[in-house]
């Protein structure tokens, strides 16, 4: 989450409104490409939705055979591209309350992929432990690591009905 965090506060603060300039008439852009949605079924958006989460997802829990450098280099991408994206939807004029409703439902989404980054990040450690011949994988830090990823993939399910159900509900 630290990595996140980092990456999504240099994004925010180096963005500048260089490659906006020519959008200003331009009205201010959601976080979901809501153009297409039209003409398909909450179900197919959902769809769609919890296929991008998944694969967030997936990128994470890639860390266990990529020794972490997915994780991580997929943390600091998601970071950097929401607060660029947010820094540019601030200095077009977003108001606080319309950044509120298409970003806080993003939140439980967020938590969804961080624990997965997580959970990518400490299976590769011990992977790592277990190749230098060092204990590493009990049973209870498998279950521990299972149980996370469970609640990952619930949490990424949930987060993408809020979205098409509560941040889309007036588009859908």
């Amino acid at each position: 989450m630290l990595l996140w965090a980092l990456c999504f506060s240099v994004a925010y603060v180096l963005t500048d409104d260089t490659p906006q300039r020519a959008l200003r008439s331009t009205p201010v852009a959601t976080p979901f490409p809501v153009h297409e949605a039209f003409g398909k079924s909450r179900g197919e958006v959902f769809g769609a939705i919890l296929s991008t989460n998944s694969q967030v997802i997936a990128w994470n829990l890639a860390g266990v055979a990529t020794f972490g450098v997915s994780t991580v280099s997929n943390l600091a991408i998601n970071g950097l591209v929401l607060g660029g994206f947010l820094k540019m939807q601030v200095l077009q004029g977003a108001s606080p309350p319309f950044l509120l409703r298409y970003t806080l439902p993003h939140s439980l989404e967020f938590i969804g992929v961080w624990l997965s980054g997580g959970i990518g990040l400490s299976a590769a450690w011990l992977v790592f432990r277990w190749l230098c011949g060092k204990p590493s994988l009990d049973r209870a830090s498998a279950l521990s690591l299972l149980m996370s990823a469970v609640a990952s993939a619930v949490i990424i399910i949930v987060a993408a009905w809020l979205e098409v159900f509560v941040t889309l509900r007036d588009v859908l």
